[in-house]
C-alpha cells in the first residue's frame, strides 16, 4: 500500500480503535509527503515539530468544501486564538498571559479536589459508573466554570455545544453536522457574552474577571476577542481533558504493572500524565498550516501556499525519540517530549490546567480504587481530529 492509499484508509472512516499501524506505515514510507489530496502530511516526530514552530507557515482552516465559508460554526472557528497569526496574536497572547497566571490556576487545586472527593463518594456507593459521563466529563467542566465563574450546573449545556462542534470536526464537512455546530456555535457564543456582561457589571475573583481587566500599555481585550478566547478556552479545554482522564484510565487498568509502579511510587503521576498524553494524544493532528512564502520543510521545498499538516498521533509515536514507542510506561524518560500541546507560537495555553486536572483526576481515582476495573470494551468516538473514548464502565471491585 502507498503513502497515499494508506492516508485515505486514515482519512476515510476514523480508525477509532488503533489508528497507531497506519501511522507507522505512512511515516516509515513517506514521513513528509506531499500527497494526491493537495496537502503535505508530516508524520515524523522532526518534521511535526519543525513544522510546528517555523514562522514560515501560518495557521488555516484546511479543506472545509465549497459553500462552508459563511457558515456560523466555520466563521468562528477561523476567529480563534489558533488561526491568529504575526502580530495580532502575539498582542492576544500577552494579554492572556496576564490573566492565565499559575496563581489563577492553582488557586483552583482545592476546591478541584474536593469537587473530585465527592465524584468519588457517588462512585463508591454506585459500586461502578460510565466513568466518561460521570468523572471524566465534570472535573474540566469544574475547573473551567470555577475559573471563568459561570454556574457549574451549565456544564451539560456546554458539553452539548462541545460535542456538536467537536461531531462536525472531519476531513470532509458534512451539511448536517455543520448546521448541528452552527447551531451550537450560535448559543455558545450568546451564552458566552451574557456571561461576560454579567462580569462587567459584577466582577470577581475569576479568570474571566482577569480577562476582562487584562491591560498592557493601555490596550486590551475587545468584546469579541474576548468572546471568541472563552469559546475556545471552554471547548478546548473540556475536550481534551477529558480525553487525558478517560485515556489514562483506561492505558492503566489495562497494563496493571504500570498502574503497579504508580501506586508504589505516587511522585510518578506527573510523568505518567506525560506519558499518557503521548501515548493517545487528545488531538490526533494539528490545525493546518499554510506556507506564507516558499521555504523547506525537513530539507525539502514546500511552495507558497502550500498546506501542510502534522500528524501529532504518529509523531508521537516516533522510535527515533522514543524507545520502543508503542510501549505504555509510566516512567518512559523522556516522555514529555511529546507534541501533544503543540509547540512554538501556538503552544497550548492550558497546559497547566490540563496537566494539574488529569493528576488530581488519576492519583485520586486509582488511590481510592485500588481494585477498579473496566466491564466492557471501551468504545472510541469517531472522530478526526480529535480522539476521545465513547464511553468507558469501570467496577469499583
Amino acid at each position: 500500500m502507498d503513502a497515499d492509499d494508506l492516508l485515505i484508509e486514515l482519512l476515510s472512516e476514523p480508525q477509532t480503535q488503533d489508528p497507531y499501524p497506519l501511522y507507522r506505515a505512512l511515516r516509515e514510507a513517506a514521513p513528509n509527503h506531499p500527497s494526491m489530496l493537495g496537502v503535505r502530511f508530516v508524520t515524523s516526530h522532526a518534521g511535526c515539530n519543525e513544522l510546528l514552530r517555523s514562522h514560515d507557515f501560518t495557521t488555516g482552516f484546511g479543506l472545509a468544501g465549497d459553500g462552508f465559508e459563511d457558515r456560523p460554526f466555520i466563521k468562528k472557528t477561523m476567529e480563534i486564538l489558533v488561526f491568529t497569526n504575526g502580530d495580532q496574536h502575539t498582542r492576544l497572547r500577552r494579554l492572556v498571559g496576564i490573566a492565565f497566571s499559575p496563581r489563577m490556576v492553582d488557586a483552583v487545586a482545592p476546591r478541584l479536589q474536593a469537587f473530585i472527593d465527592t465524584l468519588l463518594d457517588d462512585l463508591a456507593a454506585a459500586g461502578g459508573a460510565e466513568l466518561i459521563t460521570q468523572y471524566a466529563m465534570p472535573i474540566p467542566a469544574m475547573v473551567l466554570t470555577e475559573m471563568l465563574g459561570a454556574p457549574f450546573e451549565d456544564h451539560r449545556t456546554i458539553q452539548g455545544w462541545v460535542d456538536a462542534v467537536a461531531n462536525s470536526m472531519k476531513p470532509v464537512l458534512e451539511d448536517e453536522l455543520v448546521r448541528l455546530a452552527d447551531i451550537a456555535t450560535v448559543e455558545f457564543d450568546g451564552y458566552i457574552r451574557d456571561l461576560i456582561a454579567e462580569r462587567r457589571q459584577h466582577p470577581g475573583d475569576d479568570l474571566l474577571s482577569a480577562l476582562i481587566a487584562a491591560e498592557e500599555e493601555g490596550d486590551r481585550l475587545t468584546e469579541n476577542e474576548l468572546a471568541n478566547l472563552l469559546f475556545t478556552i471552554m471547548a478546548a479545554g473540556n475536550e481534551t481533558t477529558t480525553s487525558l482522564i478517560s485515556s489514562g484510565t483506561m492505558l492503566l487498568l489495562e497494563h496493571p504493572d504500570e498502574r503497579k509502579k504508580l501506586a508504589a511510587d505516587p511522585s510518578l503521576i506527573g510523568n505518567a500524565v506525560e506519558e499518557i498524553l503521548r501515548y493517545e494524544a487528545p488531538i490526533q493532528n494539528a490545525f493546518m498550516r499554510i506556507a506564507a512564502r516558499d521555504t523547506t520543510l525537513l530539507g525539502e521545498e514546500v511552495v507558497e501556499g502550500e498546506m501542510v499538516a502534522a500528524l501529532i498521533g504518529a509523531a508521537n509515536r516516533d522510535p527515533e525519540v522514543f524507545f520502543e514507542p508503542d510501549r505504555f510506561m509510566v516512567d518512559r524518560p523522556g516522555a514529555d517530549a511529546h507534541l501533544s500541546f503543540g509547540a512554538g507560537i501556538h503552544f497550548c495555553l492550558g497546559r497547566r490546567v490540563g496537566l494539574q486536572s488529569g493528576r488530581l483526576a488519576l492519583s485520586s481515582l486509582l488511590s481510592r480504587f485500588p481494585d477498579l476495573q473496566l466491564t466492557e470494551r471501551p468504545v472510541w468516538r469517531k472522530t478526526i481530529p480529535t480522539r476521545r473514548l465513547e464511553r468507558l464502565e469501570v467496577t469499583t471491585g
